[in-house]
């Protein structure tokens, strides 16, 4: 018979704070709901995508594509634990994508 272990630990709740580096975000903004309330950019998904609220909020030039499959596992038992340069590029971007989309949304 095999033995398995439970977890024991809380719930991971995401709007408190990162799991893997602590990071406390104390005022988030969901930028879809904010992108509704300016009313300006035409309607707006529930599960709009950042490149697809980035390209009706920042216009044509943020038109980004992602491919569609991105392997960041290789299904080997040991990963591969280098990123290649489209894998850091595309990871960074949603980020940055999410800054830019934030600064027009949030100023007065």
């Amino acid at each position: 018979m095999k033995r398995t272990r439970r977890c024991t630990q809380q719930p991971y709740k995401s709007t408190t704070k990162s799991r893997d580096y602590n990071i406390k975000i104390s005022n988030w903004v969901d930028l879809r709901d904010k992108a509704r309330e300016k009313a300006i950019f035409g309607e707006i998904a529930k599960n709009c995508s950042v490149e697809k609220l980035a390209k009706k909020v920042l216009g044509d030039e943020w038109d980004v594509k992602k491919p569609a499959i991105m392997d960041w596992w290789n299904g080997q038992p040991y990963p591969n634990w280098f990123l290649s340069d489209d894998k850091v590029k595309f990871g960074s971007l949603e980020a940055f994508l999410a800054y830019r989309i934030g600064t027009i949304l949030l100023e007065n």
